[in-house]
């Protein structure tokens, strides 16, 4: 199935285990070529197939927790570009991780897509591996690409839900406390 990508964007999180971390923004929205449509897909797919997922809410305290707040400055209000929201929202991620000793950074993509009828914002952190590739000369080369199979953390908030005050509109496949308690 193919998703509709409203924005997408790939931050860096660099991150040591027991540091605090640091963002290397993108400065711009990621052009979406039958590629990055197919990685998004496949993320997607991924997340939706998974079993074992929490779920939950925002926060009431968006002073504490002010994820739903630039949500709404994005979504709703239209006050955000989704540029502005990416940042925002890695900053929040960067405040909860550096209290977490063991956290350690990685490639934090964060897309708006629509599947179904739905507003998605998915989170996922992402690696990259290097695997080996035939040339057209038939030689053999490495390959560096995103590692699918080792996609554990990731995040989706459900805007349509959200916006008709559903109780569960966050998914999540390990705790993002930037996004939810």
């Amino acid at each position: 199935m193919t998703n509709d990508i409203r924005g997408l964007v790939v931050h860096k999180f660099v991150k040591e285990t027991h540091a605090p971390g640091t963002i290397m923004p993108r400065a711009e929205l990621v052009v979406v070529t039958p590629a990055v449509q197919r990685l998004v897909d496949a993320l997607h797919q991924l997340y939706s197939g998974k079993t074992g997922k929490g779920y939950g809410k925002f926060e009431d305290d968006e002073d504490n927790f002010p994820m739903q707040r630039r949500v709404r400055e994005y979504f709703v209000n239209n006050n955000d570009t989704f540029l502005a929201f990416s940042l925002a929202a890695m900053n929040i991620l960067k405040g909860k991780a550096d209290t977490e000793g063991l956290a350690t950074g990685g490639y934090v993509l964060i897309a708006h897509i629509v599947s179904d009828r739905h507003d998605f914002m998915l989170f996922a952190m992402v690696t990259d591996i290097v695997g080996s590739a035939i040339t057209e000369d038939l030689d053999i080369e490495d390959s560096t690409h995103v590692d699918l199979n080792q996609f554990r953390v990731a995040g989706r908030i459900d805007l349509t839900r959200w916006r008709n005050n559903d109780d569960r509109y966050i998914g999540f496949l390990k705790v993002l406390n930037c996004i939810e308690n």
